[in-house]
Formats: structure tokens, sequence, C-alpha cells
């Protein structure tokens, strides 16, 4: 991006110099400035600055040409809209000139590093059949993708013939994990394994939790194109580079700020709501006004979840490990507060305090969350990110005595799709549903 910018800017400002752009003038300069700024952003927005093994301009300039043609229809709009003048196009024309051969540079720049290994990363290659045997040696042969091969994981290999004679060491124990920590690898390859595909997503699953890029060679590769935002290739294998955990992402930060500010404004203009239920909850339903349970978030870590109590004093029999305990049913007041998720109002002191998120996956009680990940398989990797006060699950309606497999389906697809706009989709959603009382 920084190469983009300057090359870009060259070119512009070089027009200006020679007189084949606008009359300079402090209004086209300006415009000229937004132009780069606005090519940036389109390209950007495209994967453009994405990381990637395989670099080479003459295969992204269809797509280059086409972003820096429409953000130059942009600068054209905005020029004649502030009567800037004219001649945009030809200063803008050269400087998306200058950033190609910017780029060029950059890229040669890159590869000479990757070669002389200044610029290079420990890989783990999942797989030690045909498919990551190619990749490795690929990657020994070729310097220039800037990833060295220092293992290969696989409990069970098939036989392959000259597998290791680049000397590469085969680890079969352990787990994905412990091999990741015991060759140092920042980069993983997930070629094809010898287990079925369901335990090939765990497997996946297993290096999302660490501080590592995850590139996977999809089925059916000889039919698969290498074009994409998220593709890849070493040779002539395609890869796809799978998105980072979402609370690895930049904007992960900013969900954990919007939570803090909706939950504070909240719990602010809902203040004398909250006096009110509290109010009723002790003429009704006695003290405490909270229920506290231990419920599990982010890495099964423990919390005390807060609700309002619907239900009058339990009975001594009752324990975090009785399910009926879900389908108990309250007096008229409790049921009002579960009909309208009122009850669940508490929680935003949890998201105020960190130990939820406004949306996630819903926090599961310890006993249960062990047993749900025995038998369902999955579960736990529900427990990626932090638990929720509502969450995608319960939208599509998987509240309550629910299929426990379809909810950690539709959480781990929450996870794996992850962005701030699903979840303002999810929070309007919740509204909807809350206002048609589609509570529990």
């Amino acid at each position: 991006m920084v190469s983009d910018a300057f090359s870009m800017l060259a070119g512009v400002i070089g027009s200006l110099v020679f007189g084949f752009g606008p009359n300079p003038s402090l209004g086209s300069i300006a415009v000229l400035f937004a132009g780069v700024g606005i090519a940036l952003a389109v390209l950007s927005s495209g994967g453009s600055y994405r990381s990637r093994v395989h670099l080479s301009v003459l295969d992204e300039l269809p797509d280059i040409g086409g972003r820096v043609l429409v953000a130059g229809a942009i600068t054209e709009l905005l020029a004649s809209l502030l009567n800037a003048g004219s001649r945009f196009i030809v200063s803008y024309s050269i400087g998306a000139a200058f950033l190609l051969v910017g780029r060029a540079t950059c890229y040669a720049i890159i590869h000479s590093a990757r070669r002389r290994g200044v610029a290079r990363h420990r890989t783990l290659v999942v797989g030690a059949g045909a498919v990551g045997s190619a990749l490795a040696a690929e990657l020994v042969d070729n310097s220039s993708y800037g990833l060295t091969p220092v293992a290969f994981f696989d409990p069970h290999p098939m036989s392959v013939p000259g597998r290791n004679e680049s000397g590469i060491k085969l680890i079969r124990t352990g787990n994905v994990a412990d091999a990741i920590w015991s060759t140092k690898a920042t980069v993983v390859i997930v070629a094809f394994m010898s287990v079925r595909e369901a335990s090939l997503v765990s497997v996946i699953r297993q290096c999302d939790r660490m501080h590592t890029e995850i590139l996977c060679v999809p089925r059916l590769f000889e039919l698969s194109s290498d074009e994409g935002a998220q593709m890849d290739r070493i040779g002539s294998i395609p890869l796809l580079r799978l998105r980072r955990n979402a609370n690895r992402s930049r904007a992960w930060i900013y969900k954990r700020a919007f939570d803090i500010v909706v939950a504070s404004t909240a719990l602010l203009f809902l203040g004398p709501l909250l006096a009110v239920l509290a109010l009723g909850v002790v003429v009704f339903n006695g003290r405490p006004i909270f229920f506290s349970q231990e419920r599990l978030s982010k890495d099964s870590e423990p919390f005390h979840i807060l609700k309002f109590r619907s239900l009058p004093n339990a009975s001594p029999d009752v324990t975090d490990a009785d399910w009926n305990n879900v389908a108990r049913q309250p007096n008229w007041y409790g049921r009002l507060l579960r009909k309208s998720s009122l009850d669940e109002l508490p929680q935003l002191l949890n998201i105020l305090r960190g130990d939820m998120s406004i949306v996630g996956p819903r926090p599961e009680r310890p006993a249960f969350a062990d047993q749900f990940s025995n038998n369902f398989p999955g579960y736990a990797d529900r427990h990626r990110v932090p638990a929720g006060l509502t969450g995608l699950a319960q939208v599509e309606g998987l509240r309550g005595d629910t299929s426990i497999a379809k909810r950690a389906e539709f959480d781990n697809a929450y996870v794996e799709r992850w962005s701030l706009w699903n979840d303002m989709k999810i929070i309007l959603r919740t509204v909807k549903s809350v206002t048609k009382g589609e509570g529990k």
C-alpha cells in the first residue's frame, strides 16, 4: 500500500509539473490527491493488500486495472461536482502506470528478500501424501515463495516414494497445535490426509486458534481456479487462504468498543426499567433479585452470568447439572420476563466486565458443555470467541430445549463468517424477535 501510494503520487505530481494534467490550482491538486486515496481504498476493498505467496503484477493487472478505472471515474465525478477543471483522467492514467511500475519494483525486492532468507516463514505441511510432498518440493526448489518447509504432520501417512528426499522430518504423534509449537511454524499448509473431511475441520480449527497463517488445498484442486480474493498458489497447485480467527482480526477491537458503548448506553437509558423489573422480582419471586450461575465463555473460561430471577427460590434438589431446570415453569411474572427476554438484561453488566459480548454463542453450564463436547463434533469450537447476549443460533430459533448439534453448527458458522455487519444483522433480528415476544 505504501508503494502504491508513493508511486501514484509521483505520477500525479509529475503530470502536473510537466503540464499533462489539469491546470495546477488548490482545487485540482486536492481532487488528485483525493483520487489517490480513493484508488487505495478501492484496491484495499478488493483484497489487493492481503498477504500472498505468489506475487505477479501480470496476474493482477486485470483486477488492478478495473479497480483503478472505477476509482478514476469517481475522481472525475468529484472534479465535475467541484468545478475543479478537466484533464484529470490524463494525470490519473499516468499515476496508475507509475503504480504498476512501483508494484513490480516492490515485488522484485520482496522476491530478492525471500531468496536471501530475509523474508522467509517456517512452514508446517499438514498431510504427507502426494500433494503435500509436491508442495514441499516446490517450496524447497523455489525460494521466492518465502516459505521454508520444516516438517510434515500426518498421523497416518500414505507411502509416497521420495517424500523425504529433502530431509524434511515427519511428525506422526500429538496434534497440529503441538507440531506448530515444536517447529515454531508461522504458516500452515493443509494438504490431503487419510482422515475424514469432518476430522480435517477440527484440524484446521486447531491451527486457527494459534498465530499462524493457514493455506488449504481445495478438494478437486485440479478443477479449481486460483482467482479470487482469498486464492493463492504454489506452482500449479491452487490454495485457499483462510480468514484469520475473528478475534485475531483488526476489526475485533471495534467489536469490543461497540460492546462497551452499547452496554453503557443501554444501562443508562434502561435504568428506570431495570429498577421496575427488579422490584417486580422482589414482589412476585422474592429475594435475591438476580439469578447467578456459572457458565463458560471464550476458551472455556468460567464466569457467573446474571439474570433477573424468573423462578421462585429453587428447591434444594435442583442443581446446575439438571437439564430439566431449563423447562421448569415459572409463575406469570417469570413467564413475562422470559417471553420478553427481559430477564437477560442484567447481562449488560457481564458485557461491561468483559465476560461476554453483545453477539456470540450463548454460554452453557460447564457440566453440559463437557457432555456436549464429547457427544457433538465441533461443539467445543464455539468457544473460540466470547459468549454473547444473543447469537446466530438464537435468532434462528434455537433456544431452550432444541437441537444441540444445530446450535453448534450455527455458532461455528457465526465464528467462521464473523464481521461487524453480521453482528448488526443479528442485533436487528434479535430486536424483531423480542418485540414479537419470541423468547423462551
